[in-house]
């Protein structure tokens, strides 16, 4: 795979933004507005930081903005809303726009260096479950703001050095002949909402799951841990093994062991490794039927992940029948990934060239 110098780089860079955001959030931010009024706080978090990916991207697309410029601008902008941590608000804002800037720079790298495989998408995306864990963990440690102020601005820094000599280019296969992701449906339309779907179904999923053995630093550390590893290993997995047949398998076998074995700590672990494989999949199936606008369907995928947590915050699902509601509505996911991603596992070097237009 080509140009890992920035994958390493926008990954770690991840991980480091979304350690910053949560290390404020379950910190600096709880601390100040009371418990009271912190469920609101997260929602326009999540609102700012999710829902705007899609006009930022788009507008990225439409302008030719260079992904790195964009992500440099996420970085210091978080820092800025660190270092603003004494009016709660105003920096939580800061912070949450800084990290939408930050996933649309990064986003675009993502895709458009691919290579026409989904791995680096899955690479990038995956670093950010541990961040938000740590992030949480690390509030709670008395780590000095500063350190993580520091640390954001050498991420910048480092984009800046490395990133920027990469000439920006555009996702330009036309799907229904070179796109690896062809599906059983062939409305472009079609497929997008599919994805999406299953991006929602997903969200809400995840955010309505119980898990009860989260009983020491180890065990509320695992959960993140195994969405990284499903994440990252999804993208190398489809590449390997077809994108529908593992998008498909991996949320079969996750039913039972999220439905029938969450309070075992090992099985709802490999639960949550499965349930997390798609995310890379889904993405690339909506990027590869927007040609030319990776950020636009990079920030789709966010929105549609904004949309499957906002009912969390006003109605959790239980009661005896959340479990059956849950494993259908992962059925349903899973039906949607069958539909909309192809059997292919990867553009072949005759079409690589092909695919990715400088």
């Amino acid at each position: 795979m080509n140009h890992m110098k920035s994958l390493l780089i926008y990954t770690i860079s991840h991980f480091s933004i979304d350690l910053a955001c949560f290390y404020f959030l379950a910190g600096t931010f709880s601390h100040s507005i009371g418990y009271s009024r912190l469920a609101i706080g997260f929602l326009l978090y999540n609102t700012v930081a999710f829902g705007t990916q899609t006009f930022i991207g788009y507008a990225a697309d439409r302008a030719s903005f260079e992904h790195w410029k964009i992500a440099i601008s996420g970085c210091v902008m978080t820092a800025i809303g660190l270092r603003l941590s004494f009016v709660p608000w105003p920096a939580l804002l800061v912070c949450a726009a800084g990290n939408a800037l930050f996933h649309v720079g990064g986003g675009i790298n993502s895709l458009v260096y691919s290579d026409g495989r989904m791995a680096r998408s899955g690479i990038f995306v995956s670093s950010g479950a541990v961040g938000v864990v740590l992030g949480v963990l690390a509030a709670g440690a008395n780590i000095p703001p500063f350190l993580l102020i520091a640390i954001l601005l050498l991420c910048g820094a480092l984009v800046y050095l490395f990133c920027r000599k990469e000439k920006d280019c555009r996702i330009s296969a036309h799907p229904s002949t070179d796109c690896y992701l062809s599906s059983i449906t062939g409305n472009i339309r079609a497929v997008i909402f599919l994805c999406l779907i299953s991006i929602v179904i997903r969200s809400f999923t995840g955010m309505n799951l119980s898990i009860s053995w989260k009983t020491s630093t180890f065990l509320t550390v695992l959960p993140g841990l195994c969405a990284f590893g499903g994440k990252f290993a999804g993208g190398l997995l489809a590449d390997r093994f077809g994108a529908r047949t593992v998008g498909t398998m991996s949320l079969i076998i996750s039913i039972p062991l999220l439905c029938c074995f969450s309070s075992n700590v090992l099985l709802c672990s490999a639960g949550l490794f499965m349930f997390n494989i798609t995310m890379p999949l889904t993405l690339w199936g909506v990027a590869s039927r927007l040609p030319n606008q990776p950020g636009f369907a990079f920030g789709l995928t966010t929105l549609a992940l904004l949309a499957g947590s906002v009912p969390i915050f006003f109605h959790r699902l239980d009661g005896k029948y959340s479990i059956f509601i849950l494993a259908v509505l992962m059925t349903i996911s899973a039906f949607c990934v069958f539909l909309s991603l192809g059997p292919y596992k990867k553009l072949d070097d005759r079409r690589n060239s092909e695919f990715l237009k400088g």
